[in-house]
C-alpha cells in the first residue's frame, strides 16, 4: 500500500469537485487518483487516464482500498489537499554562490590527495560527471576555444567512480582472497565527510571499495547513472579485482544503492550493514516529507535544508532521478500465511545489520526498527543520535566497524568451508549446493 498518512497536505473538511487544468473531469476520487498515478505509473493523472487499460487498473486500486478499509472517498477533487508527487513536483532549490562550489571542489581535491597518500587508487572517468556538469563543460570549451577531451581506460567503469584500497596484494593465486568491503556514502559533501570513518575502515586490513556519488555531493554534476548502470558496474568492479562477493556498507542514501544490488545482483552480496537507511518503509511519507517538503523549524532541520535538500544538484537528483519503487525494500514476512504474497520480494542476506539513529530527523527510526525486528532483522537503535551523528560517536563507529568485520569473517569462513577432496572424494559447498564427485586421473 503506497497511500499512507502524510503523503498529502490539507484537510478533507472542504471537499469540492473541480475541473482539472485541461478541463477534463474524472469520475471518482481525483486527489487520491493523482497519488496512485504517480506511485504506480510515475505519471500525471491526465496521462494515466488517457490510457483505457491504465485507467481501469487505477480505479480497481481505488475500489480495493475502499473495500479493504471499509471507507468511501468523496468524488471529485479537493483543492484543500496537495498530493506529494516527488518526480512531478517542482524542484525545491536555493541559490549557492560559485565560491560555495569552489570550496567544495577544493575540499574534494584535498580528500583525494589524502586518499592517495593512504594507498587508495581511483577508478573511473577523470572529469565527466565527476567535477562539473556537462553544460558547464560546454561553457569551458567555448571559453577556451578548444576541445576538452577525456577518455576511460579499458576495463574502467564508465558510469561510476570508486576508490580501491588493497592492503596486501596476493601473489599466490591458490590462496583465497579475503572478503572485501564496499562502502557507499550518503547525501552531503561527498566521501570527504566520512574521511575519519574511512581511515578506521581501512584498519580492518581488507580490500575496500568506496563508491562515490558526485551527483549528491554538492558538486556541479547533473549526470546521473541509472539503477541498471550502477548495479552492472558495481558487479564489474568486484569481478575486475577478482572478487565474487563483498560485504556492502551504506549510509543514508547509500542504502538505496545497497537495495538495488540486493534486488538485482544478490549473489554479489556476502553481508550488509546499513546506517540510517532510507530504503525501508519508503511508502510512508517520512523521508520524502522531511527531506523535500518540510519547512525547517529546528536547528538540525535547517542544517539538512541548507547543506543537502535545497542544494540545486541534490534537489535535481531527488526530484528527477530518485524513484521510490526502485529503492523501496520490503522484507519478506516471517508469517507462514502472510496477508500479502511475498513471492516477488527479495530476502535480505542472512548477515544483515541495521543501525538507526534514535532522533533521526529524516527517518522514522522507531517505526523502521519495529518493522525490521518483526521480520527477524538485526536492528540497533543508537540512543540520542540524529541522522549521520554516528560520525561523531567513537563508540558507535567502533560497534559498526566490529559488525562489518564480523560479517567479513563469517563470509571468509564460508568460503573456507568449500573443500575439494582429490581422488574421487566428494565436493562440499557451503552454499548448500549438491555434492558432486571429483574425477581423478
Amino acid at each position: 500500500m503506497t497511500s499512507r498518512p502524510g503523503w498529502s497536505a490539507g484537510s478533507l473538511s472542504t471537499a469540492t469537485t473541480i475541473r482539472s487544468p485541461n478541463s477534463k473531469t474524472y469520475e471518482g476520487k481525483t486527489w487520491l487518483s493523482g497519488r496512485f498515478a504517480w506511485a504506480f505509473w510515475n505519471s500525471s493523472l491526465e496521462t494515466v487516464h488517457d490510457n483505457p487499460l491504465n485507467r481501469r487498473g487505477l480505479y480497481q486500486m481505488l475500489s480495493t482500498v475502499e473495500t479493504h478499509y471499509g471507507i468511501r472517498f468523496p468524488s471529485g477533487y479537493n483543492d484543500a489537499i496537495r498530493c506529494f508527487r516527488l518526480n512531478l513536483d517542482s524542484l525545491n532549490a536555493a541559490h549557492r554562490p560559485f565560491a560555495f562550489y569552489a570550496l567544495i571542489l577544493a575540499g574534494t581535491q584535498l580528500a583525494n590527495v589524502i586518499f592517495r597518500w593512504w594507498g587508495l587508487e581511483r577508478y573511473g572517468s577523470e572529469t565527466k560527471g565527476y567535477y562539473w556538469s556537462n553544460t558547464f563543460e560546454m561553457d569551458l570549451k567555448e571559453g577556451w576555444g578548444g576541445v576538452l577531451t577525456h577518455s576511460v581506460a579499458k576495463g574502467e567503469p564508465e558510469r561510476i567512480v570508486y576508490w580501491h584500497y588493497n592492503p596486501q596484494p596476493l601473489t599466490d593465486r591458490s590462496v583465497p582472497k579475503r572478503t572485501p568491503v564496499v562502502f557507499v556514502h550518503g547525501i552531503g559533501a561527498g566521501i570527504m565527510c566520512y574521511i575519519e570513518f574511512l581511515f578506521r575502515l581501512l584498519g580492518l586490513q581488507r580490500e575496500v571499495f568506496c563508491v562515490e556519488l558526485p551527483y549528491v555531493s554538492m558538486r556541479l554534476v547533473e549526470d546521473v547513472p541509472t539503477m541498471q548502470e550502477t548495479v552492472r558496474e558495481i558487479e564489474q568492479m568486484l569481478e575486475s579485482h577478482g572478487h565474487k562477493q563483498a560485504v556492502f556498507v551504506g549510509h543514508s542514501l547509500g542504502s538505496a544503492l545497497l537495495s538495488w544490488v540486493i534486488k538485482n545482483a544478490s549473489k554479489k552480496v556476502a553481508g550488509v550493514v546499513m546506517i540510517d537507511p532510507i530504503c525501508f518503509l519508503l511508502h510512508y511519507h517520512d523521508v520524502a516529507y522531511n527531506f523535500v517538503y518540510r519547512i525547517p523549524q529546528r536547528a538540525n532541520e535547517h542544517i539538512i535544508t541548507f547543506l543537502a535538500s535545497r542544494e540545486l544538484y541534490i534537489s535535481h537528483y531527488i526530484s528527477r532521478h530518485f524513484h521510490w519503487h526502485q529503492t523501496a525494500f520490503f522484507v519478506p514476512s516471517t508469517n507462514p500465511n502472510p496477508a500479502i504474497s511475498t513471492t516477488s520480494v527479495t530476502p535480505l542476506p542472512q548477515r544483515t545489520t541495521v543501525f538507526l539513529s534514535e532522533h533521526d530527523n529524516l527517518v522514522n527510526s522507531p517505526r523502521v526498527d519495529a518493522y525490521l525486528r518483526s521480520h527477524d532483522v538485526e536492528s540497533h537503535i543508537m540512543p540520542n543520535l540524529d541522522h549521520a551523528s554516528f560520525l561523531f560517536s567513537s563508540a558507535w563507529k567502533s560497534r559498526i566497524l566490529n559488525k562489518i568485520a564480523e560479517h567479513c569473517d563469517a563470509a571468509d569462513a564460508e568460503i573456507a568451508s568449500l573443500t575439494v577432496r582429490v581422488g574421487g572424494k566428494s565436493v562440499r559447498t557451503s552454499s548448500g549446493g549438491k555434492r558432486r564427485r571429483k574425477r581423478s586421473f
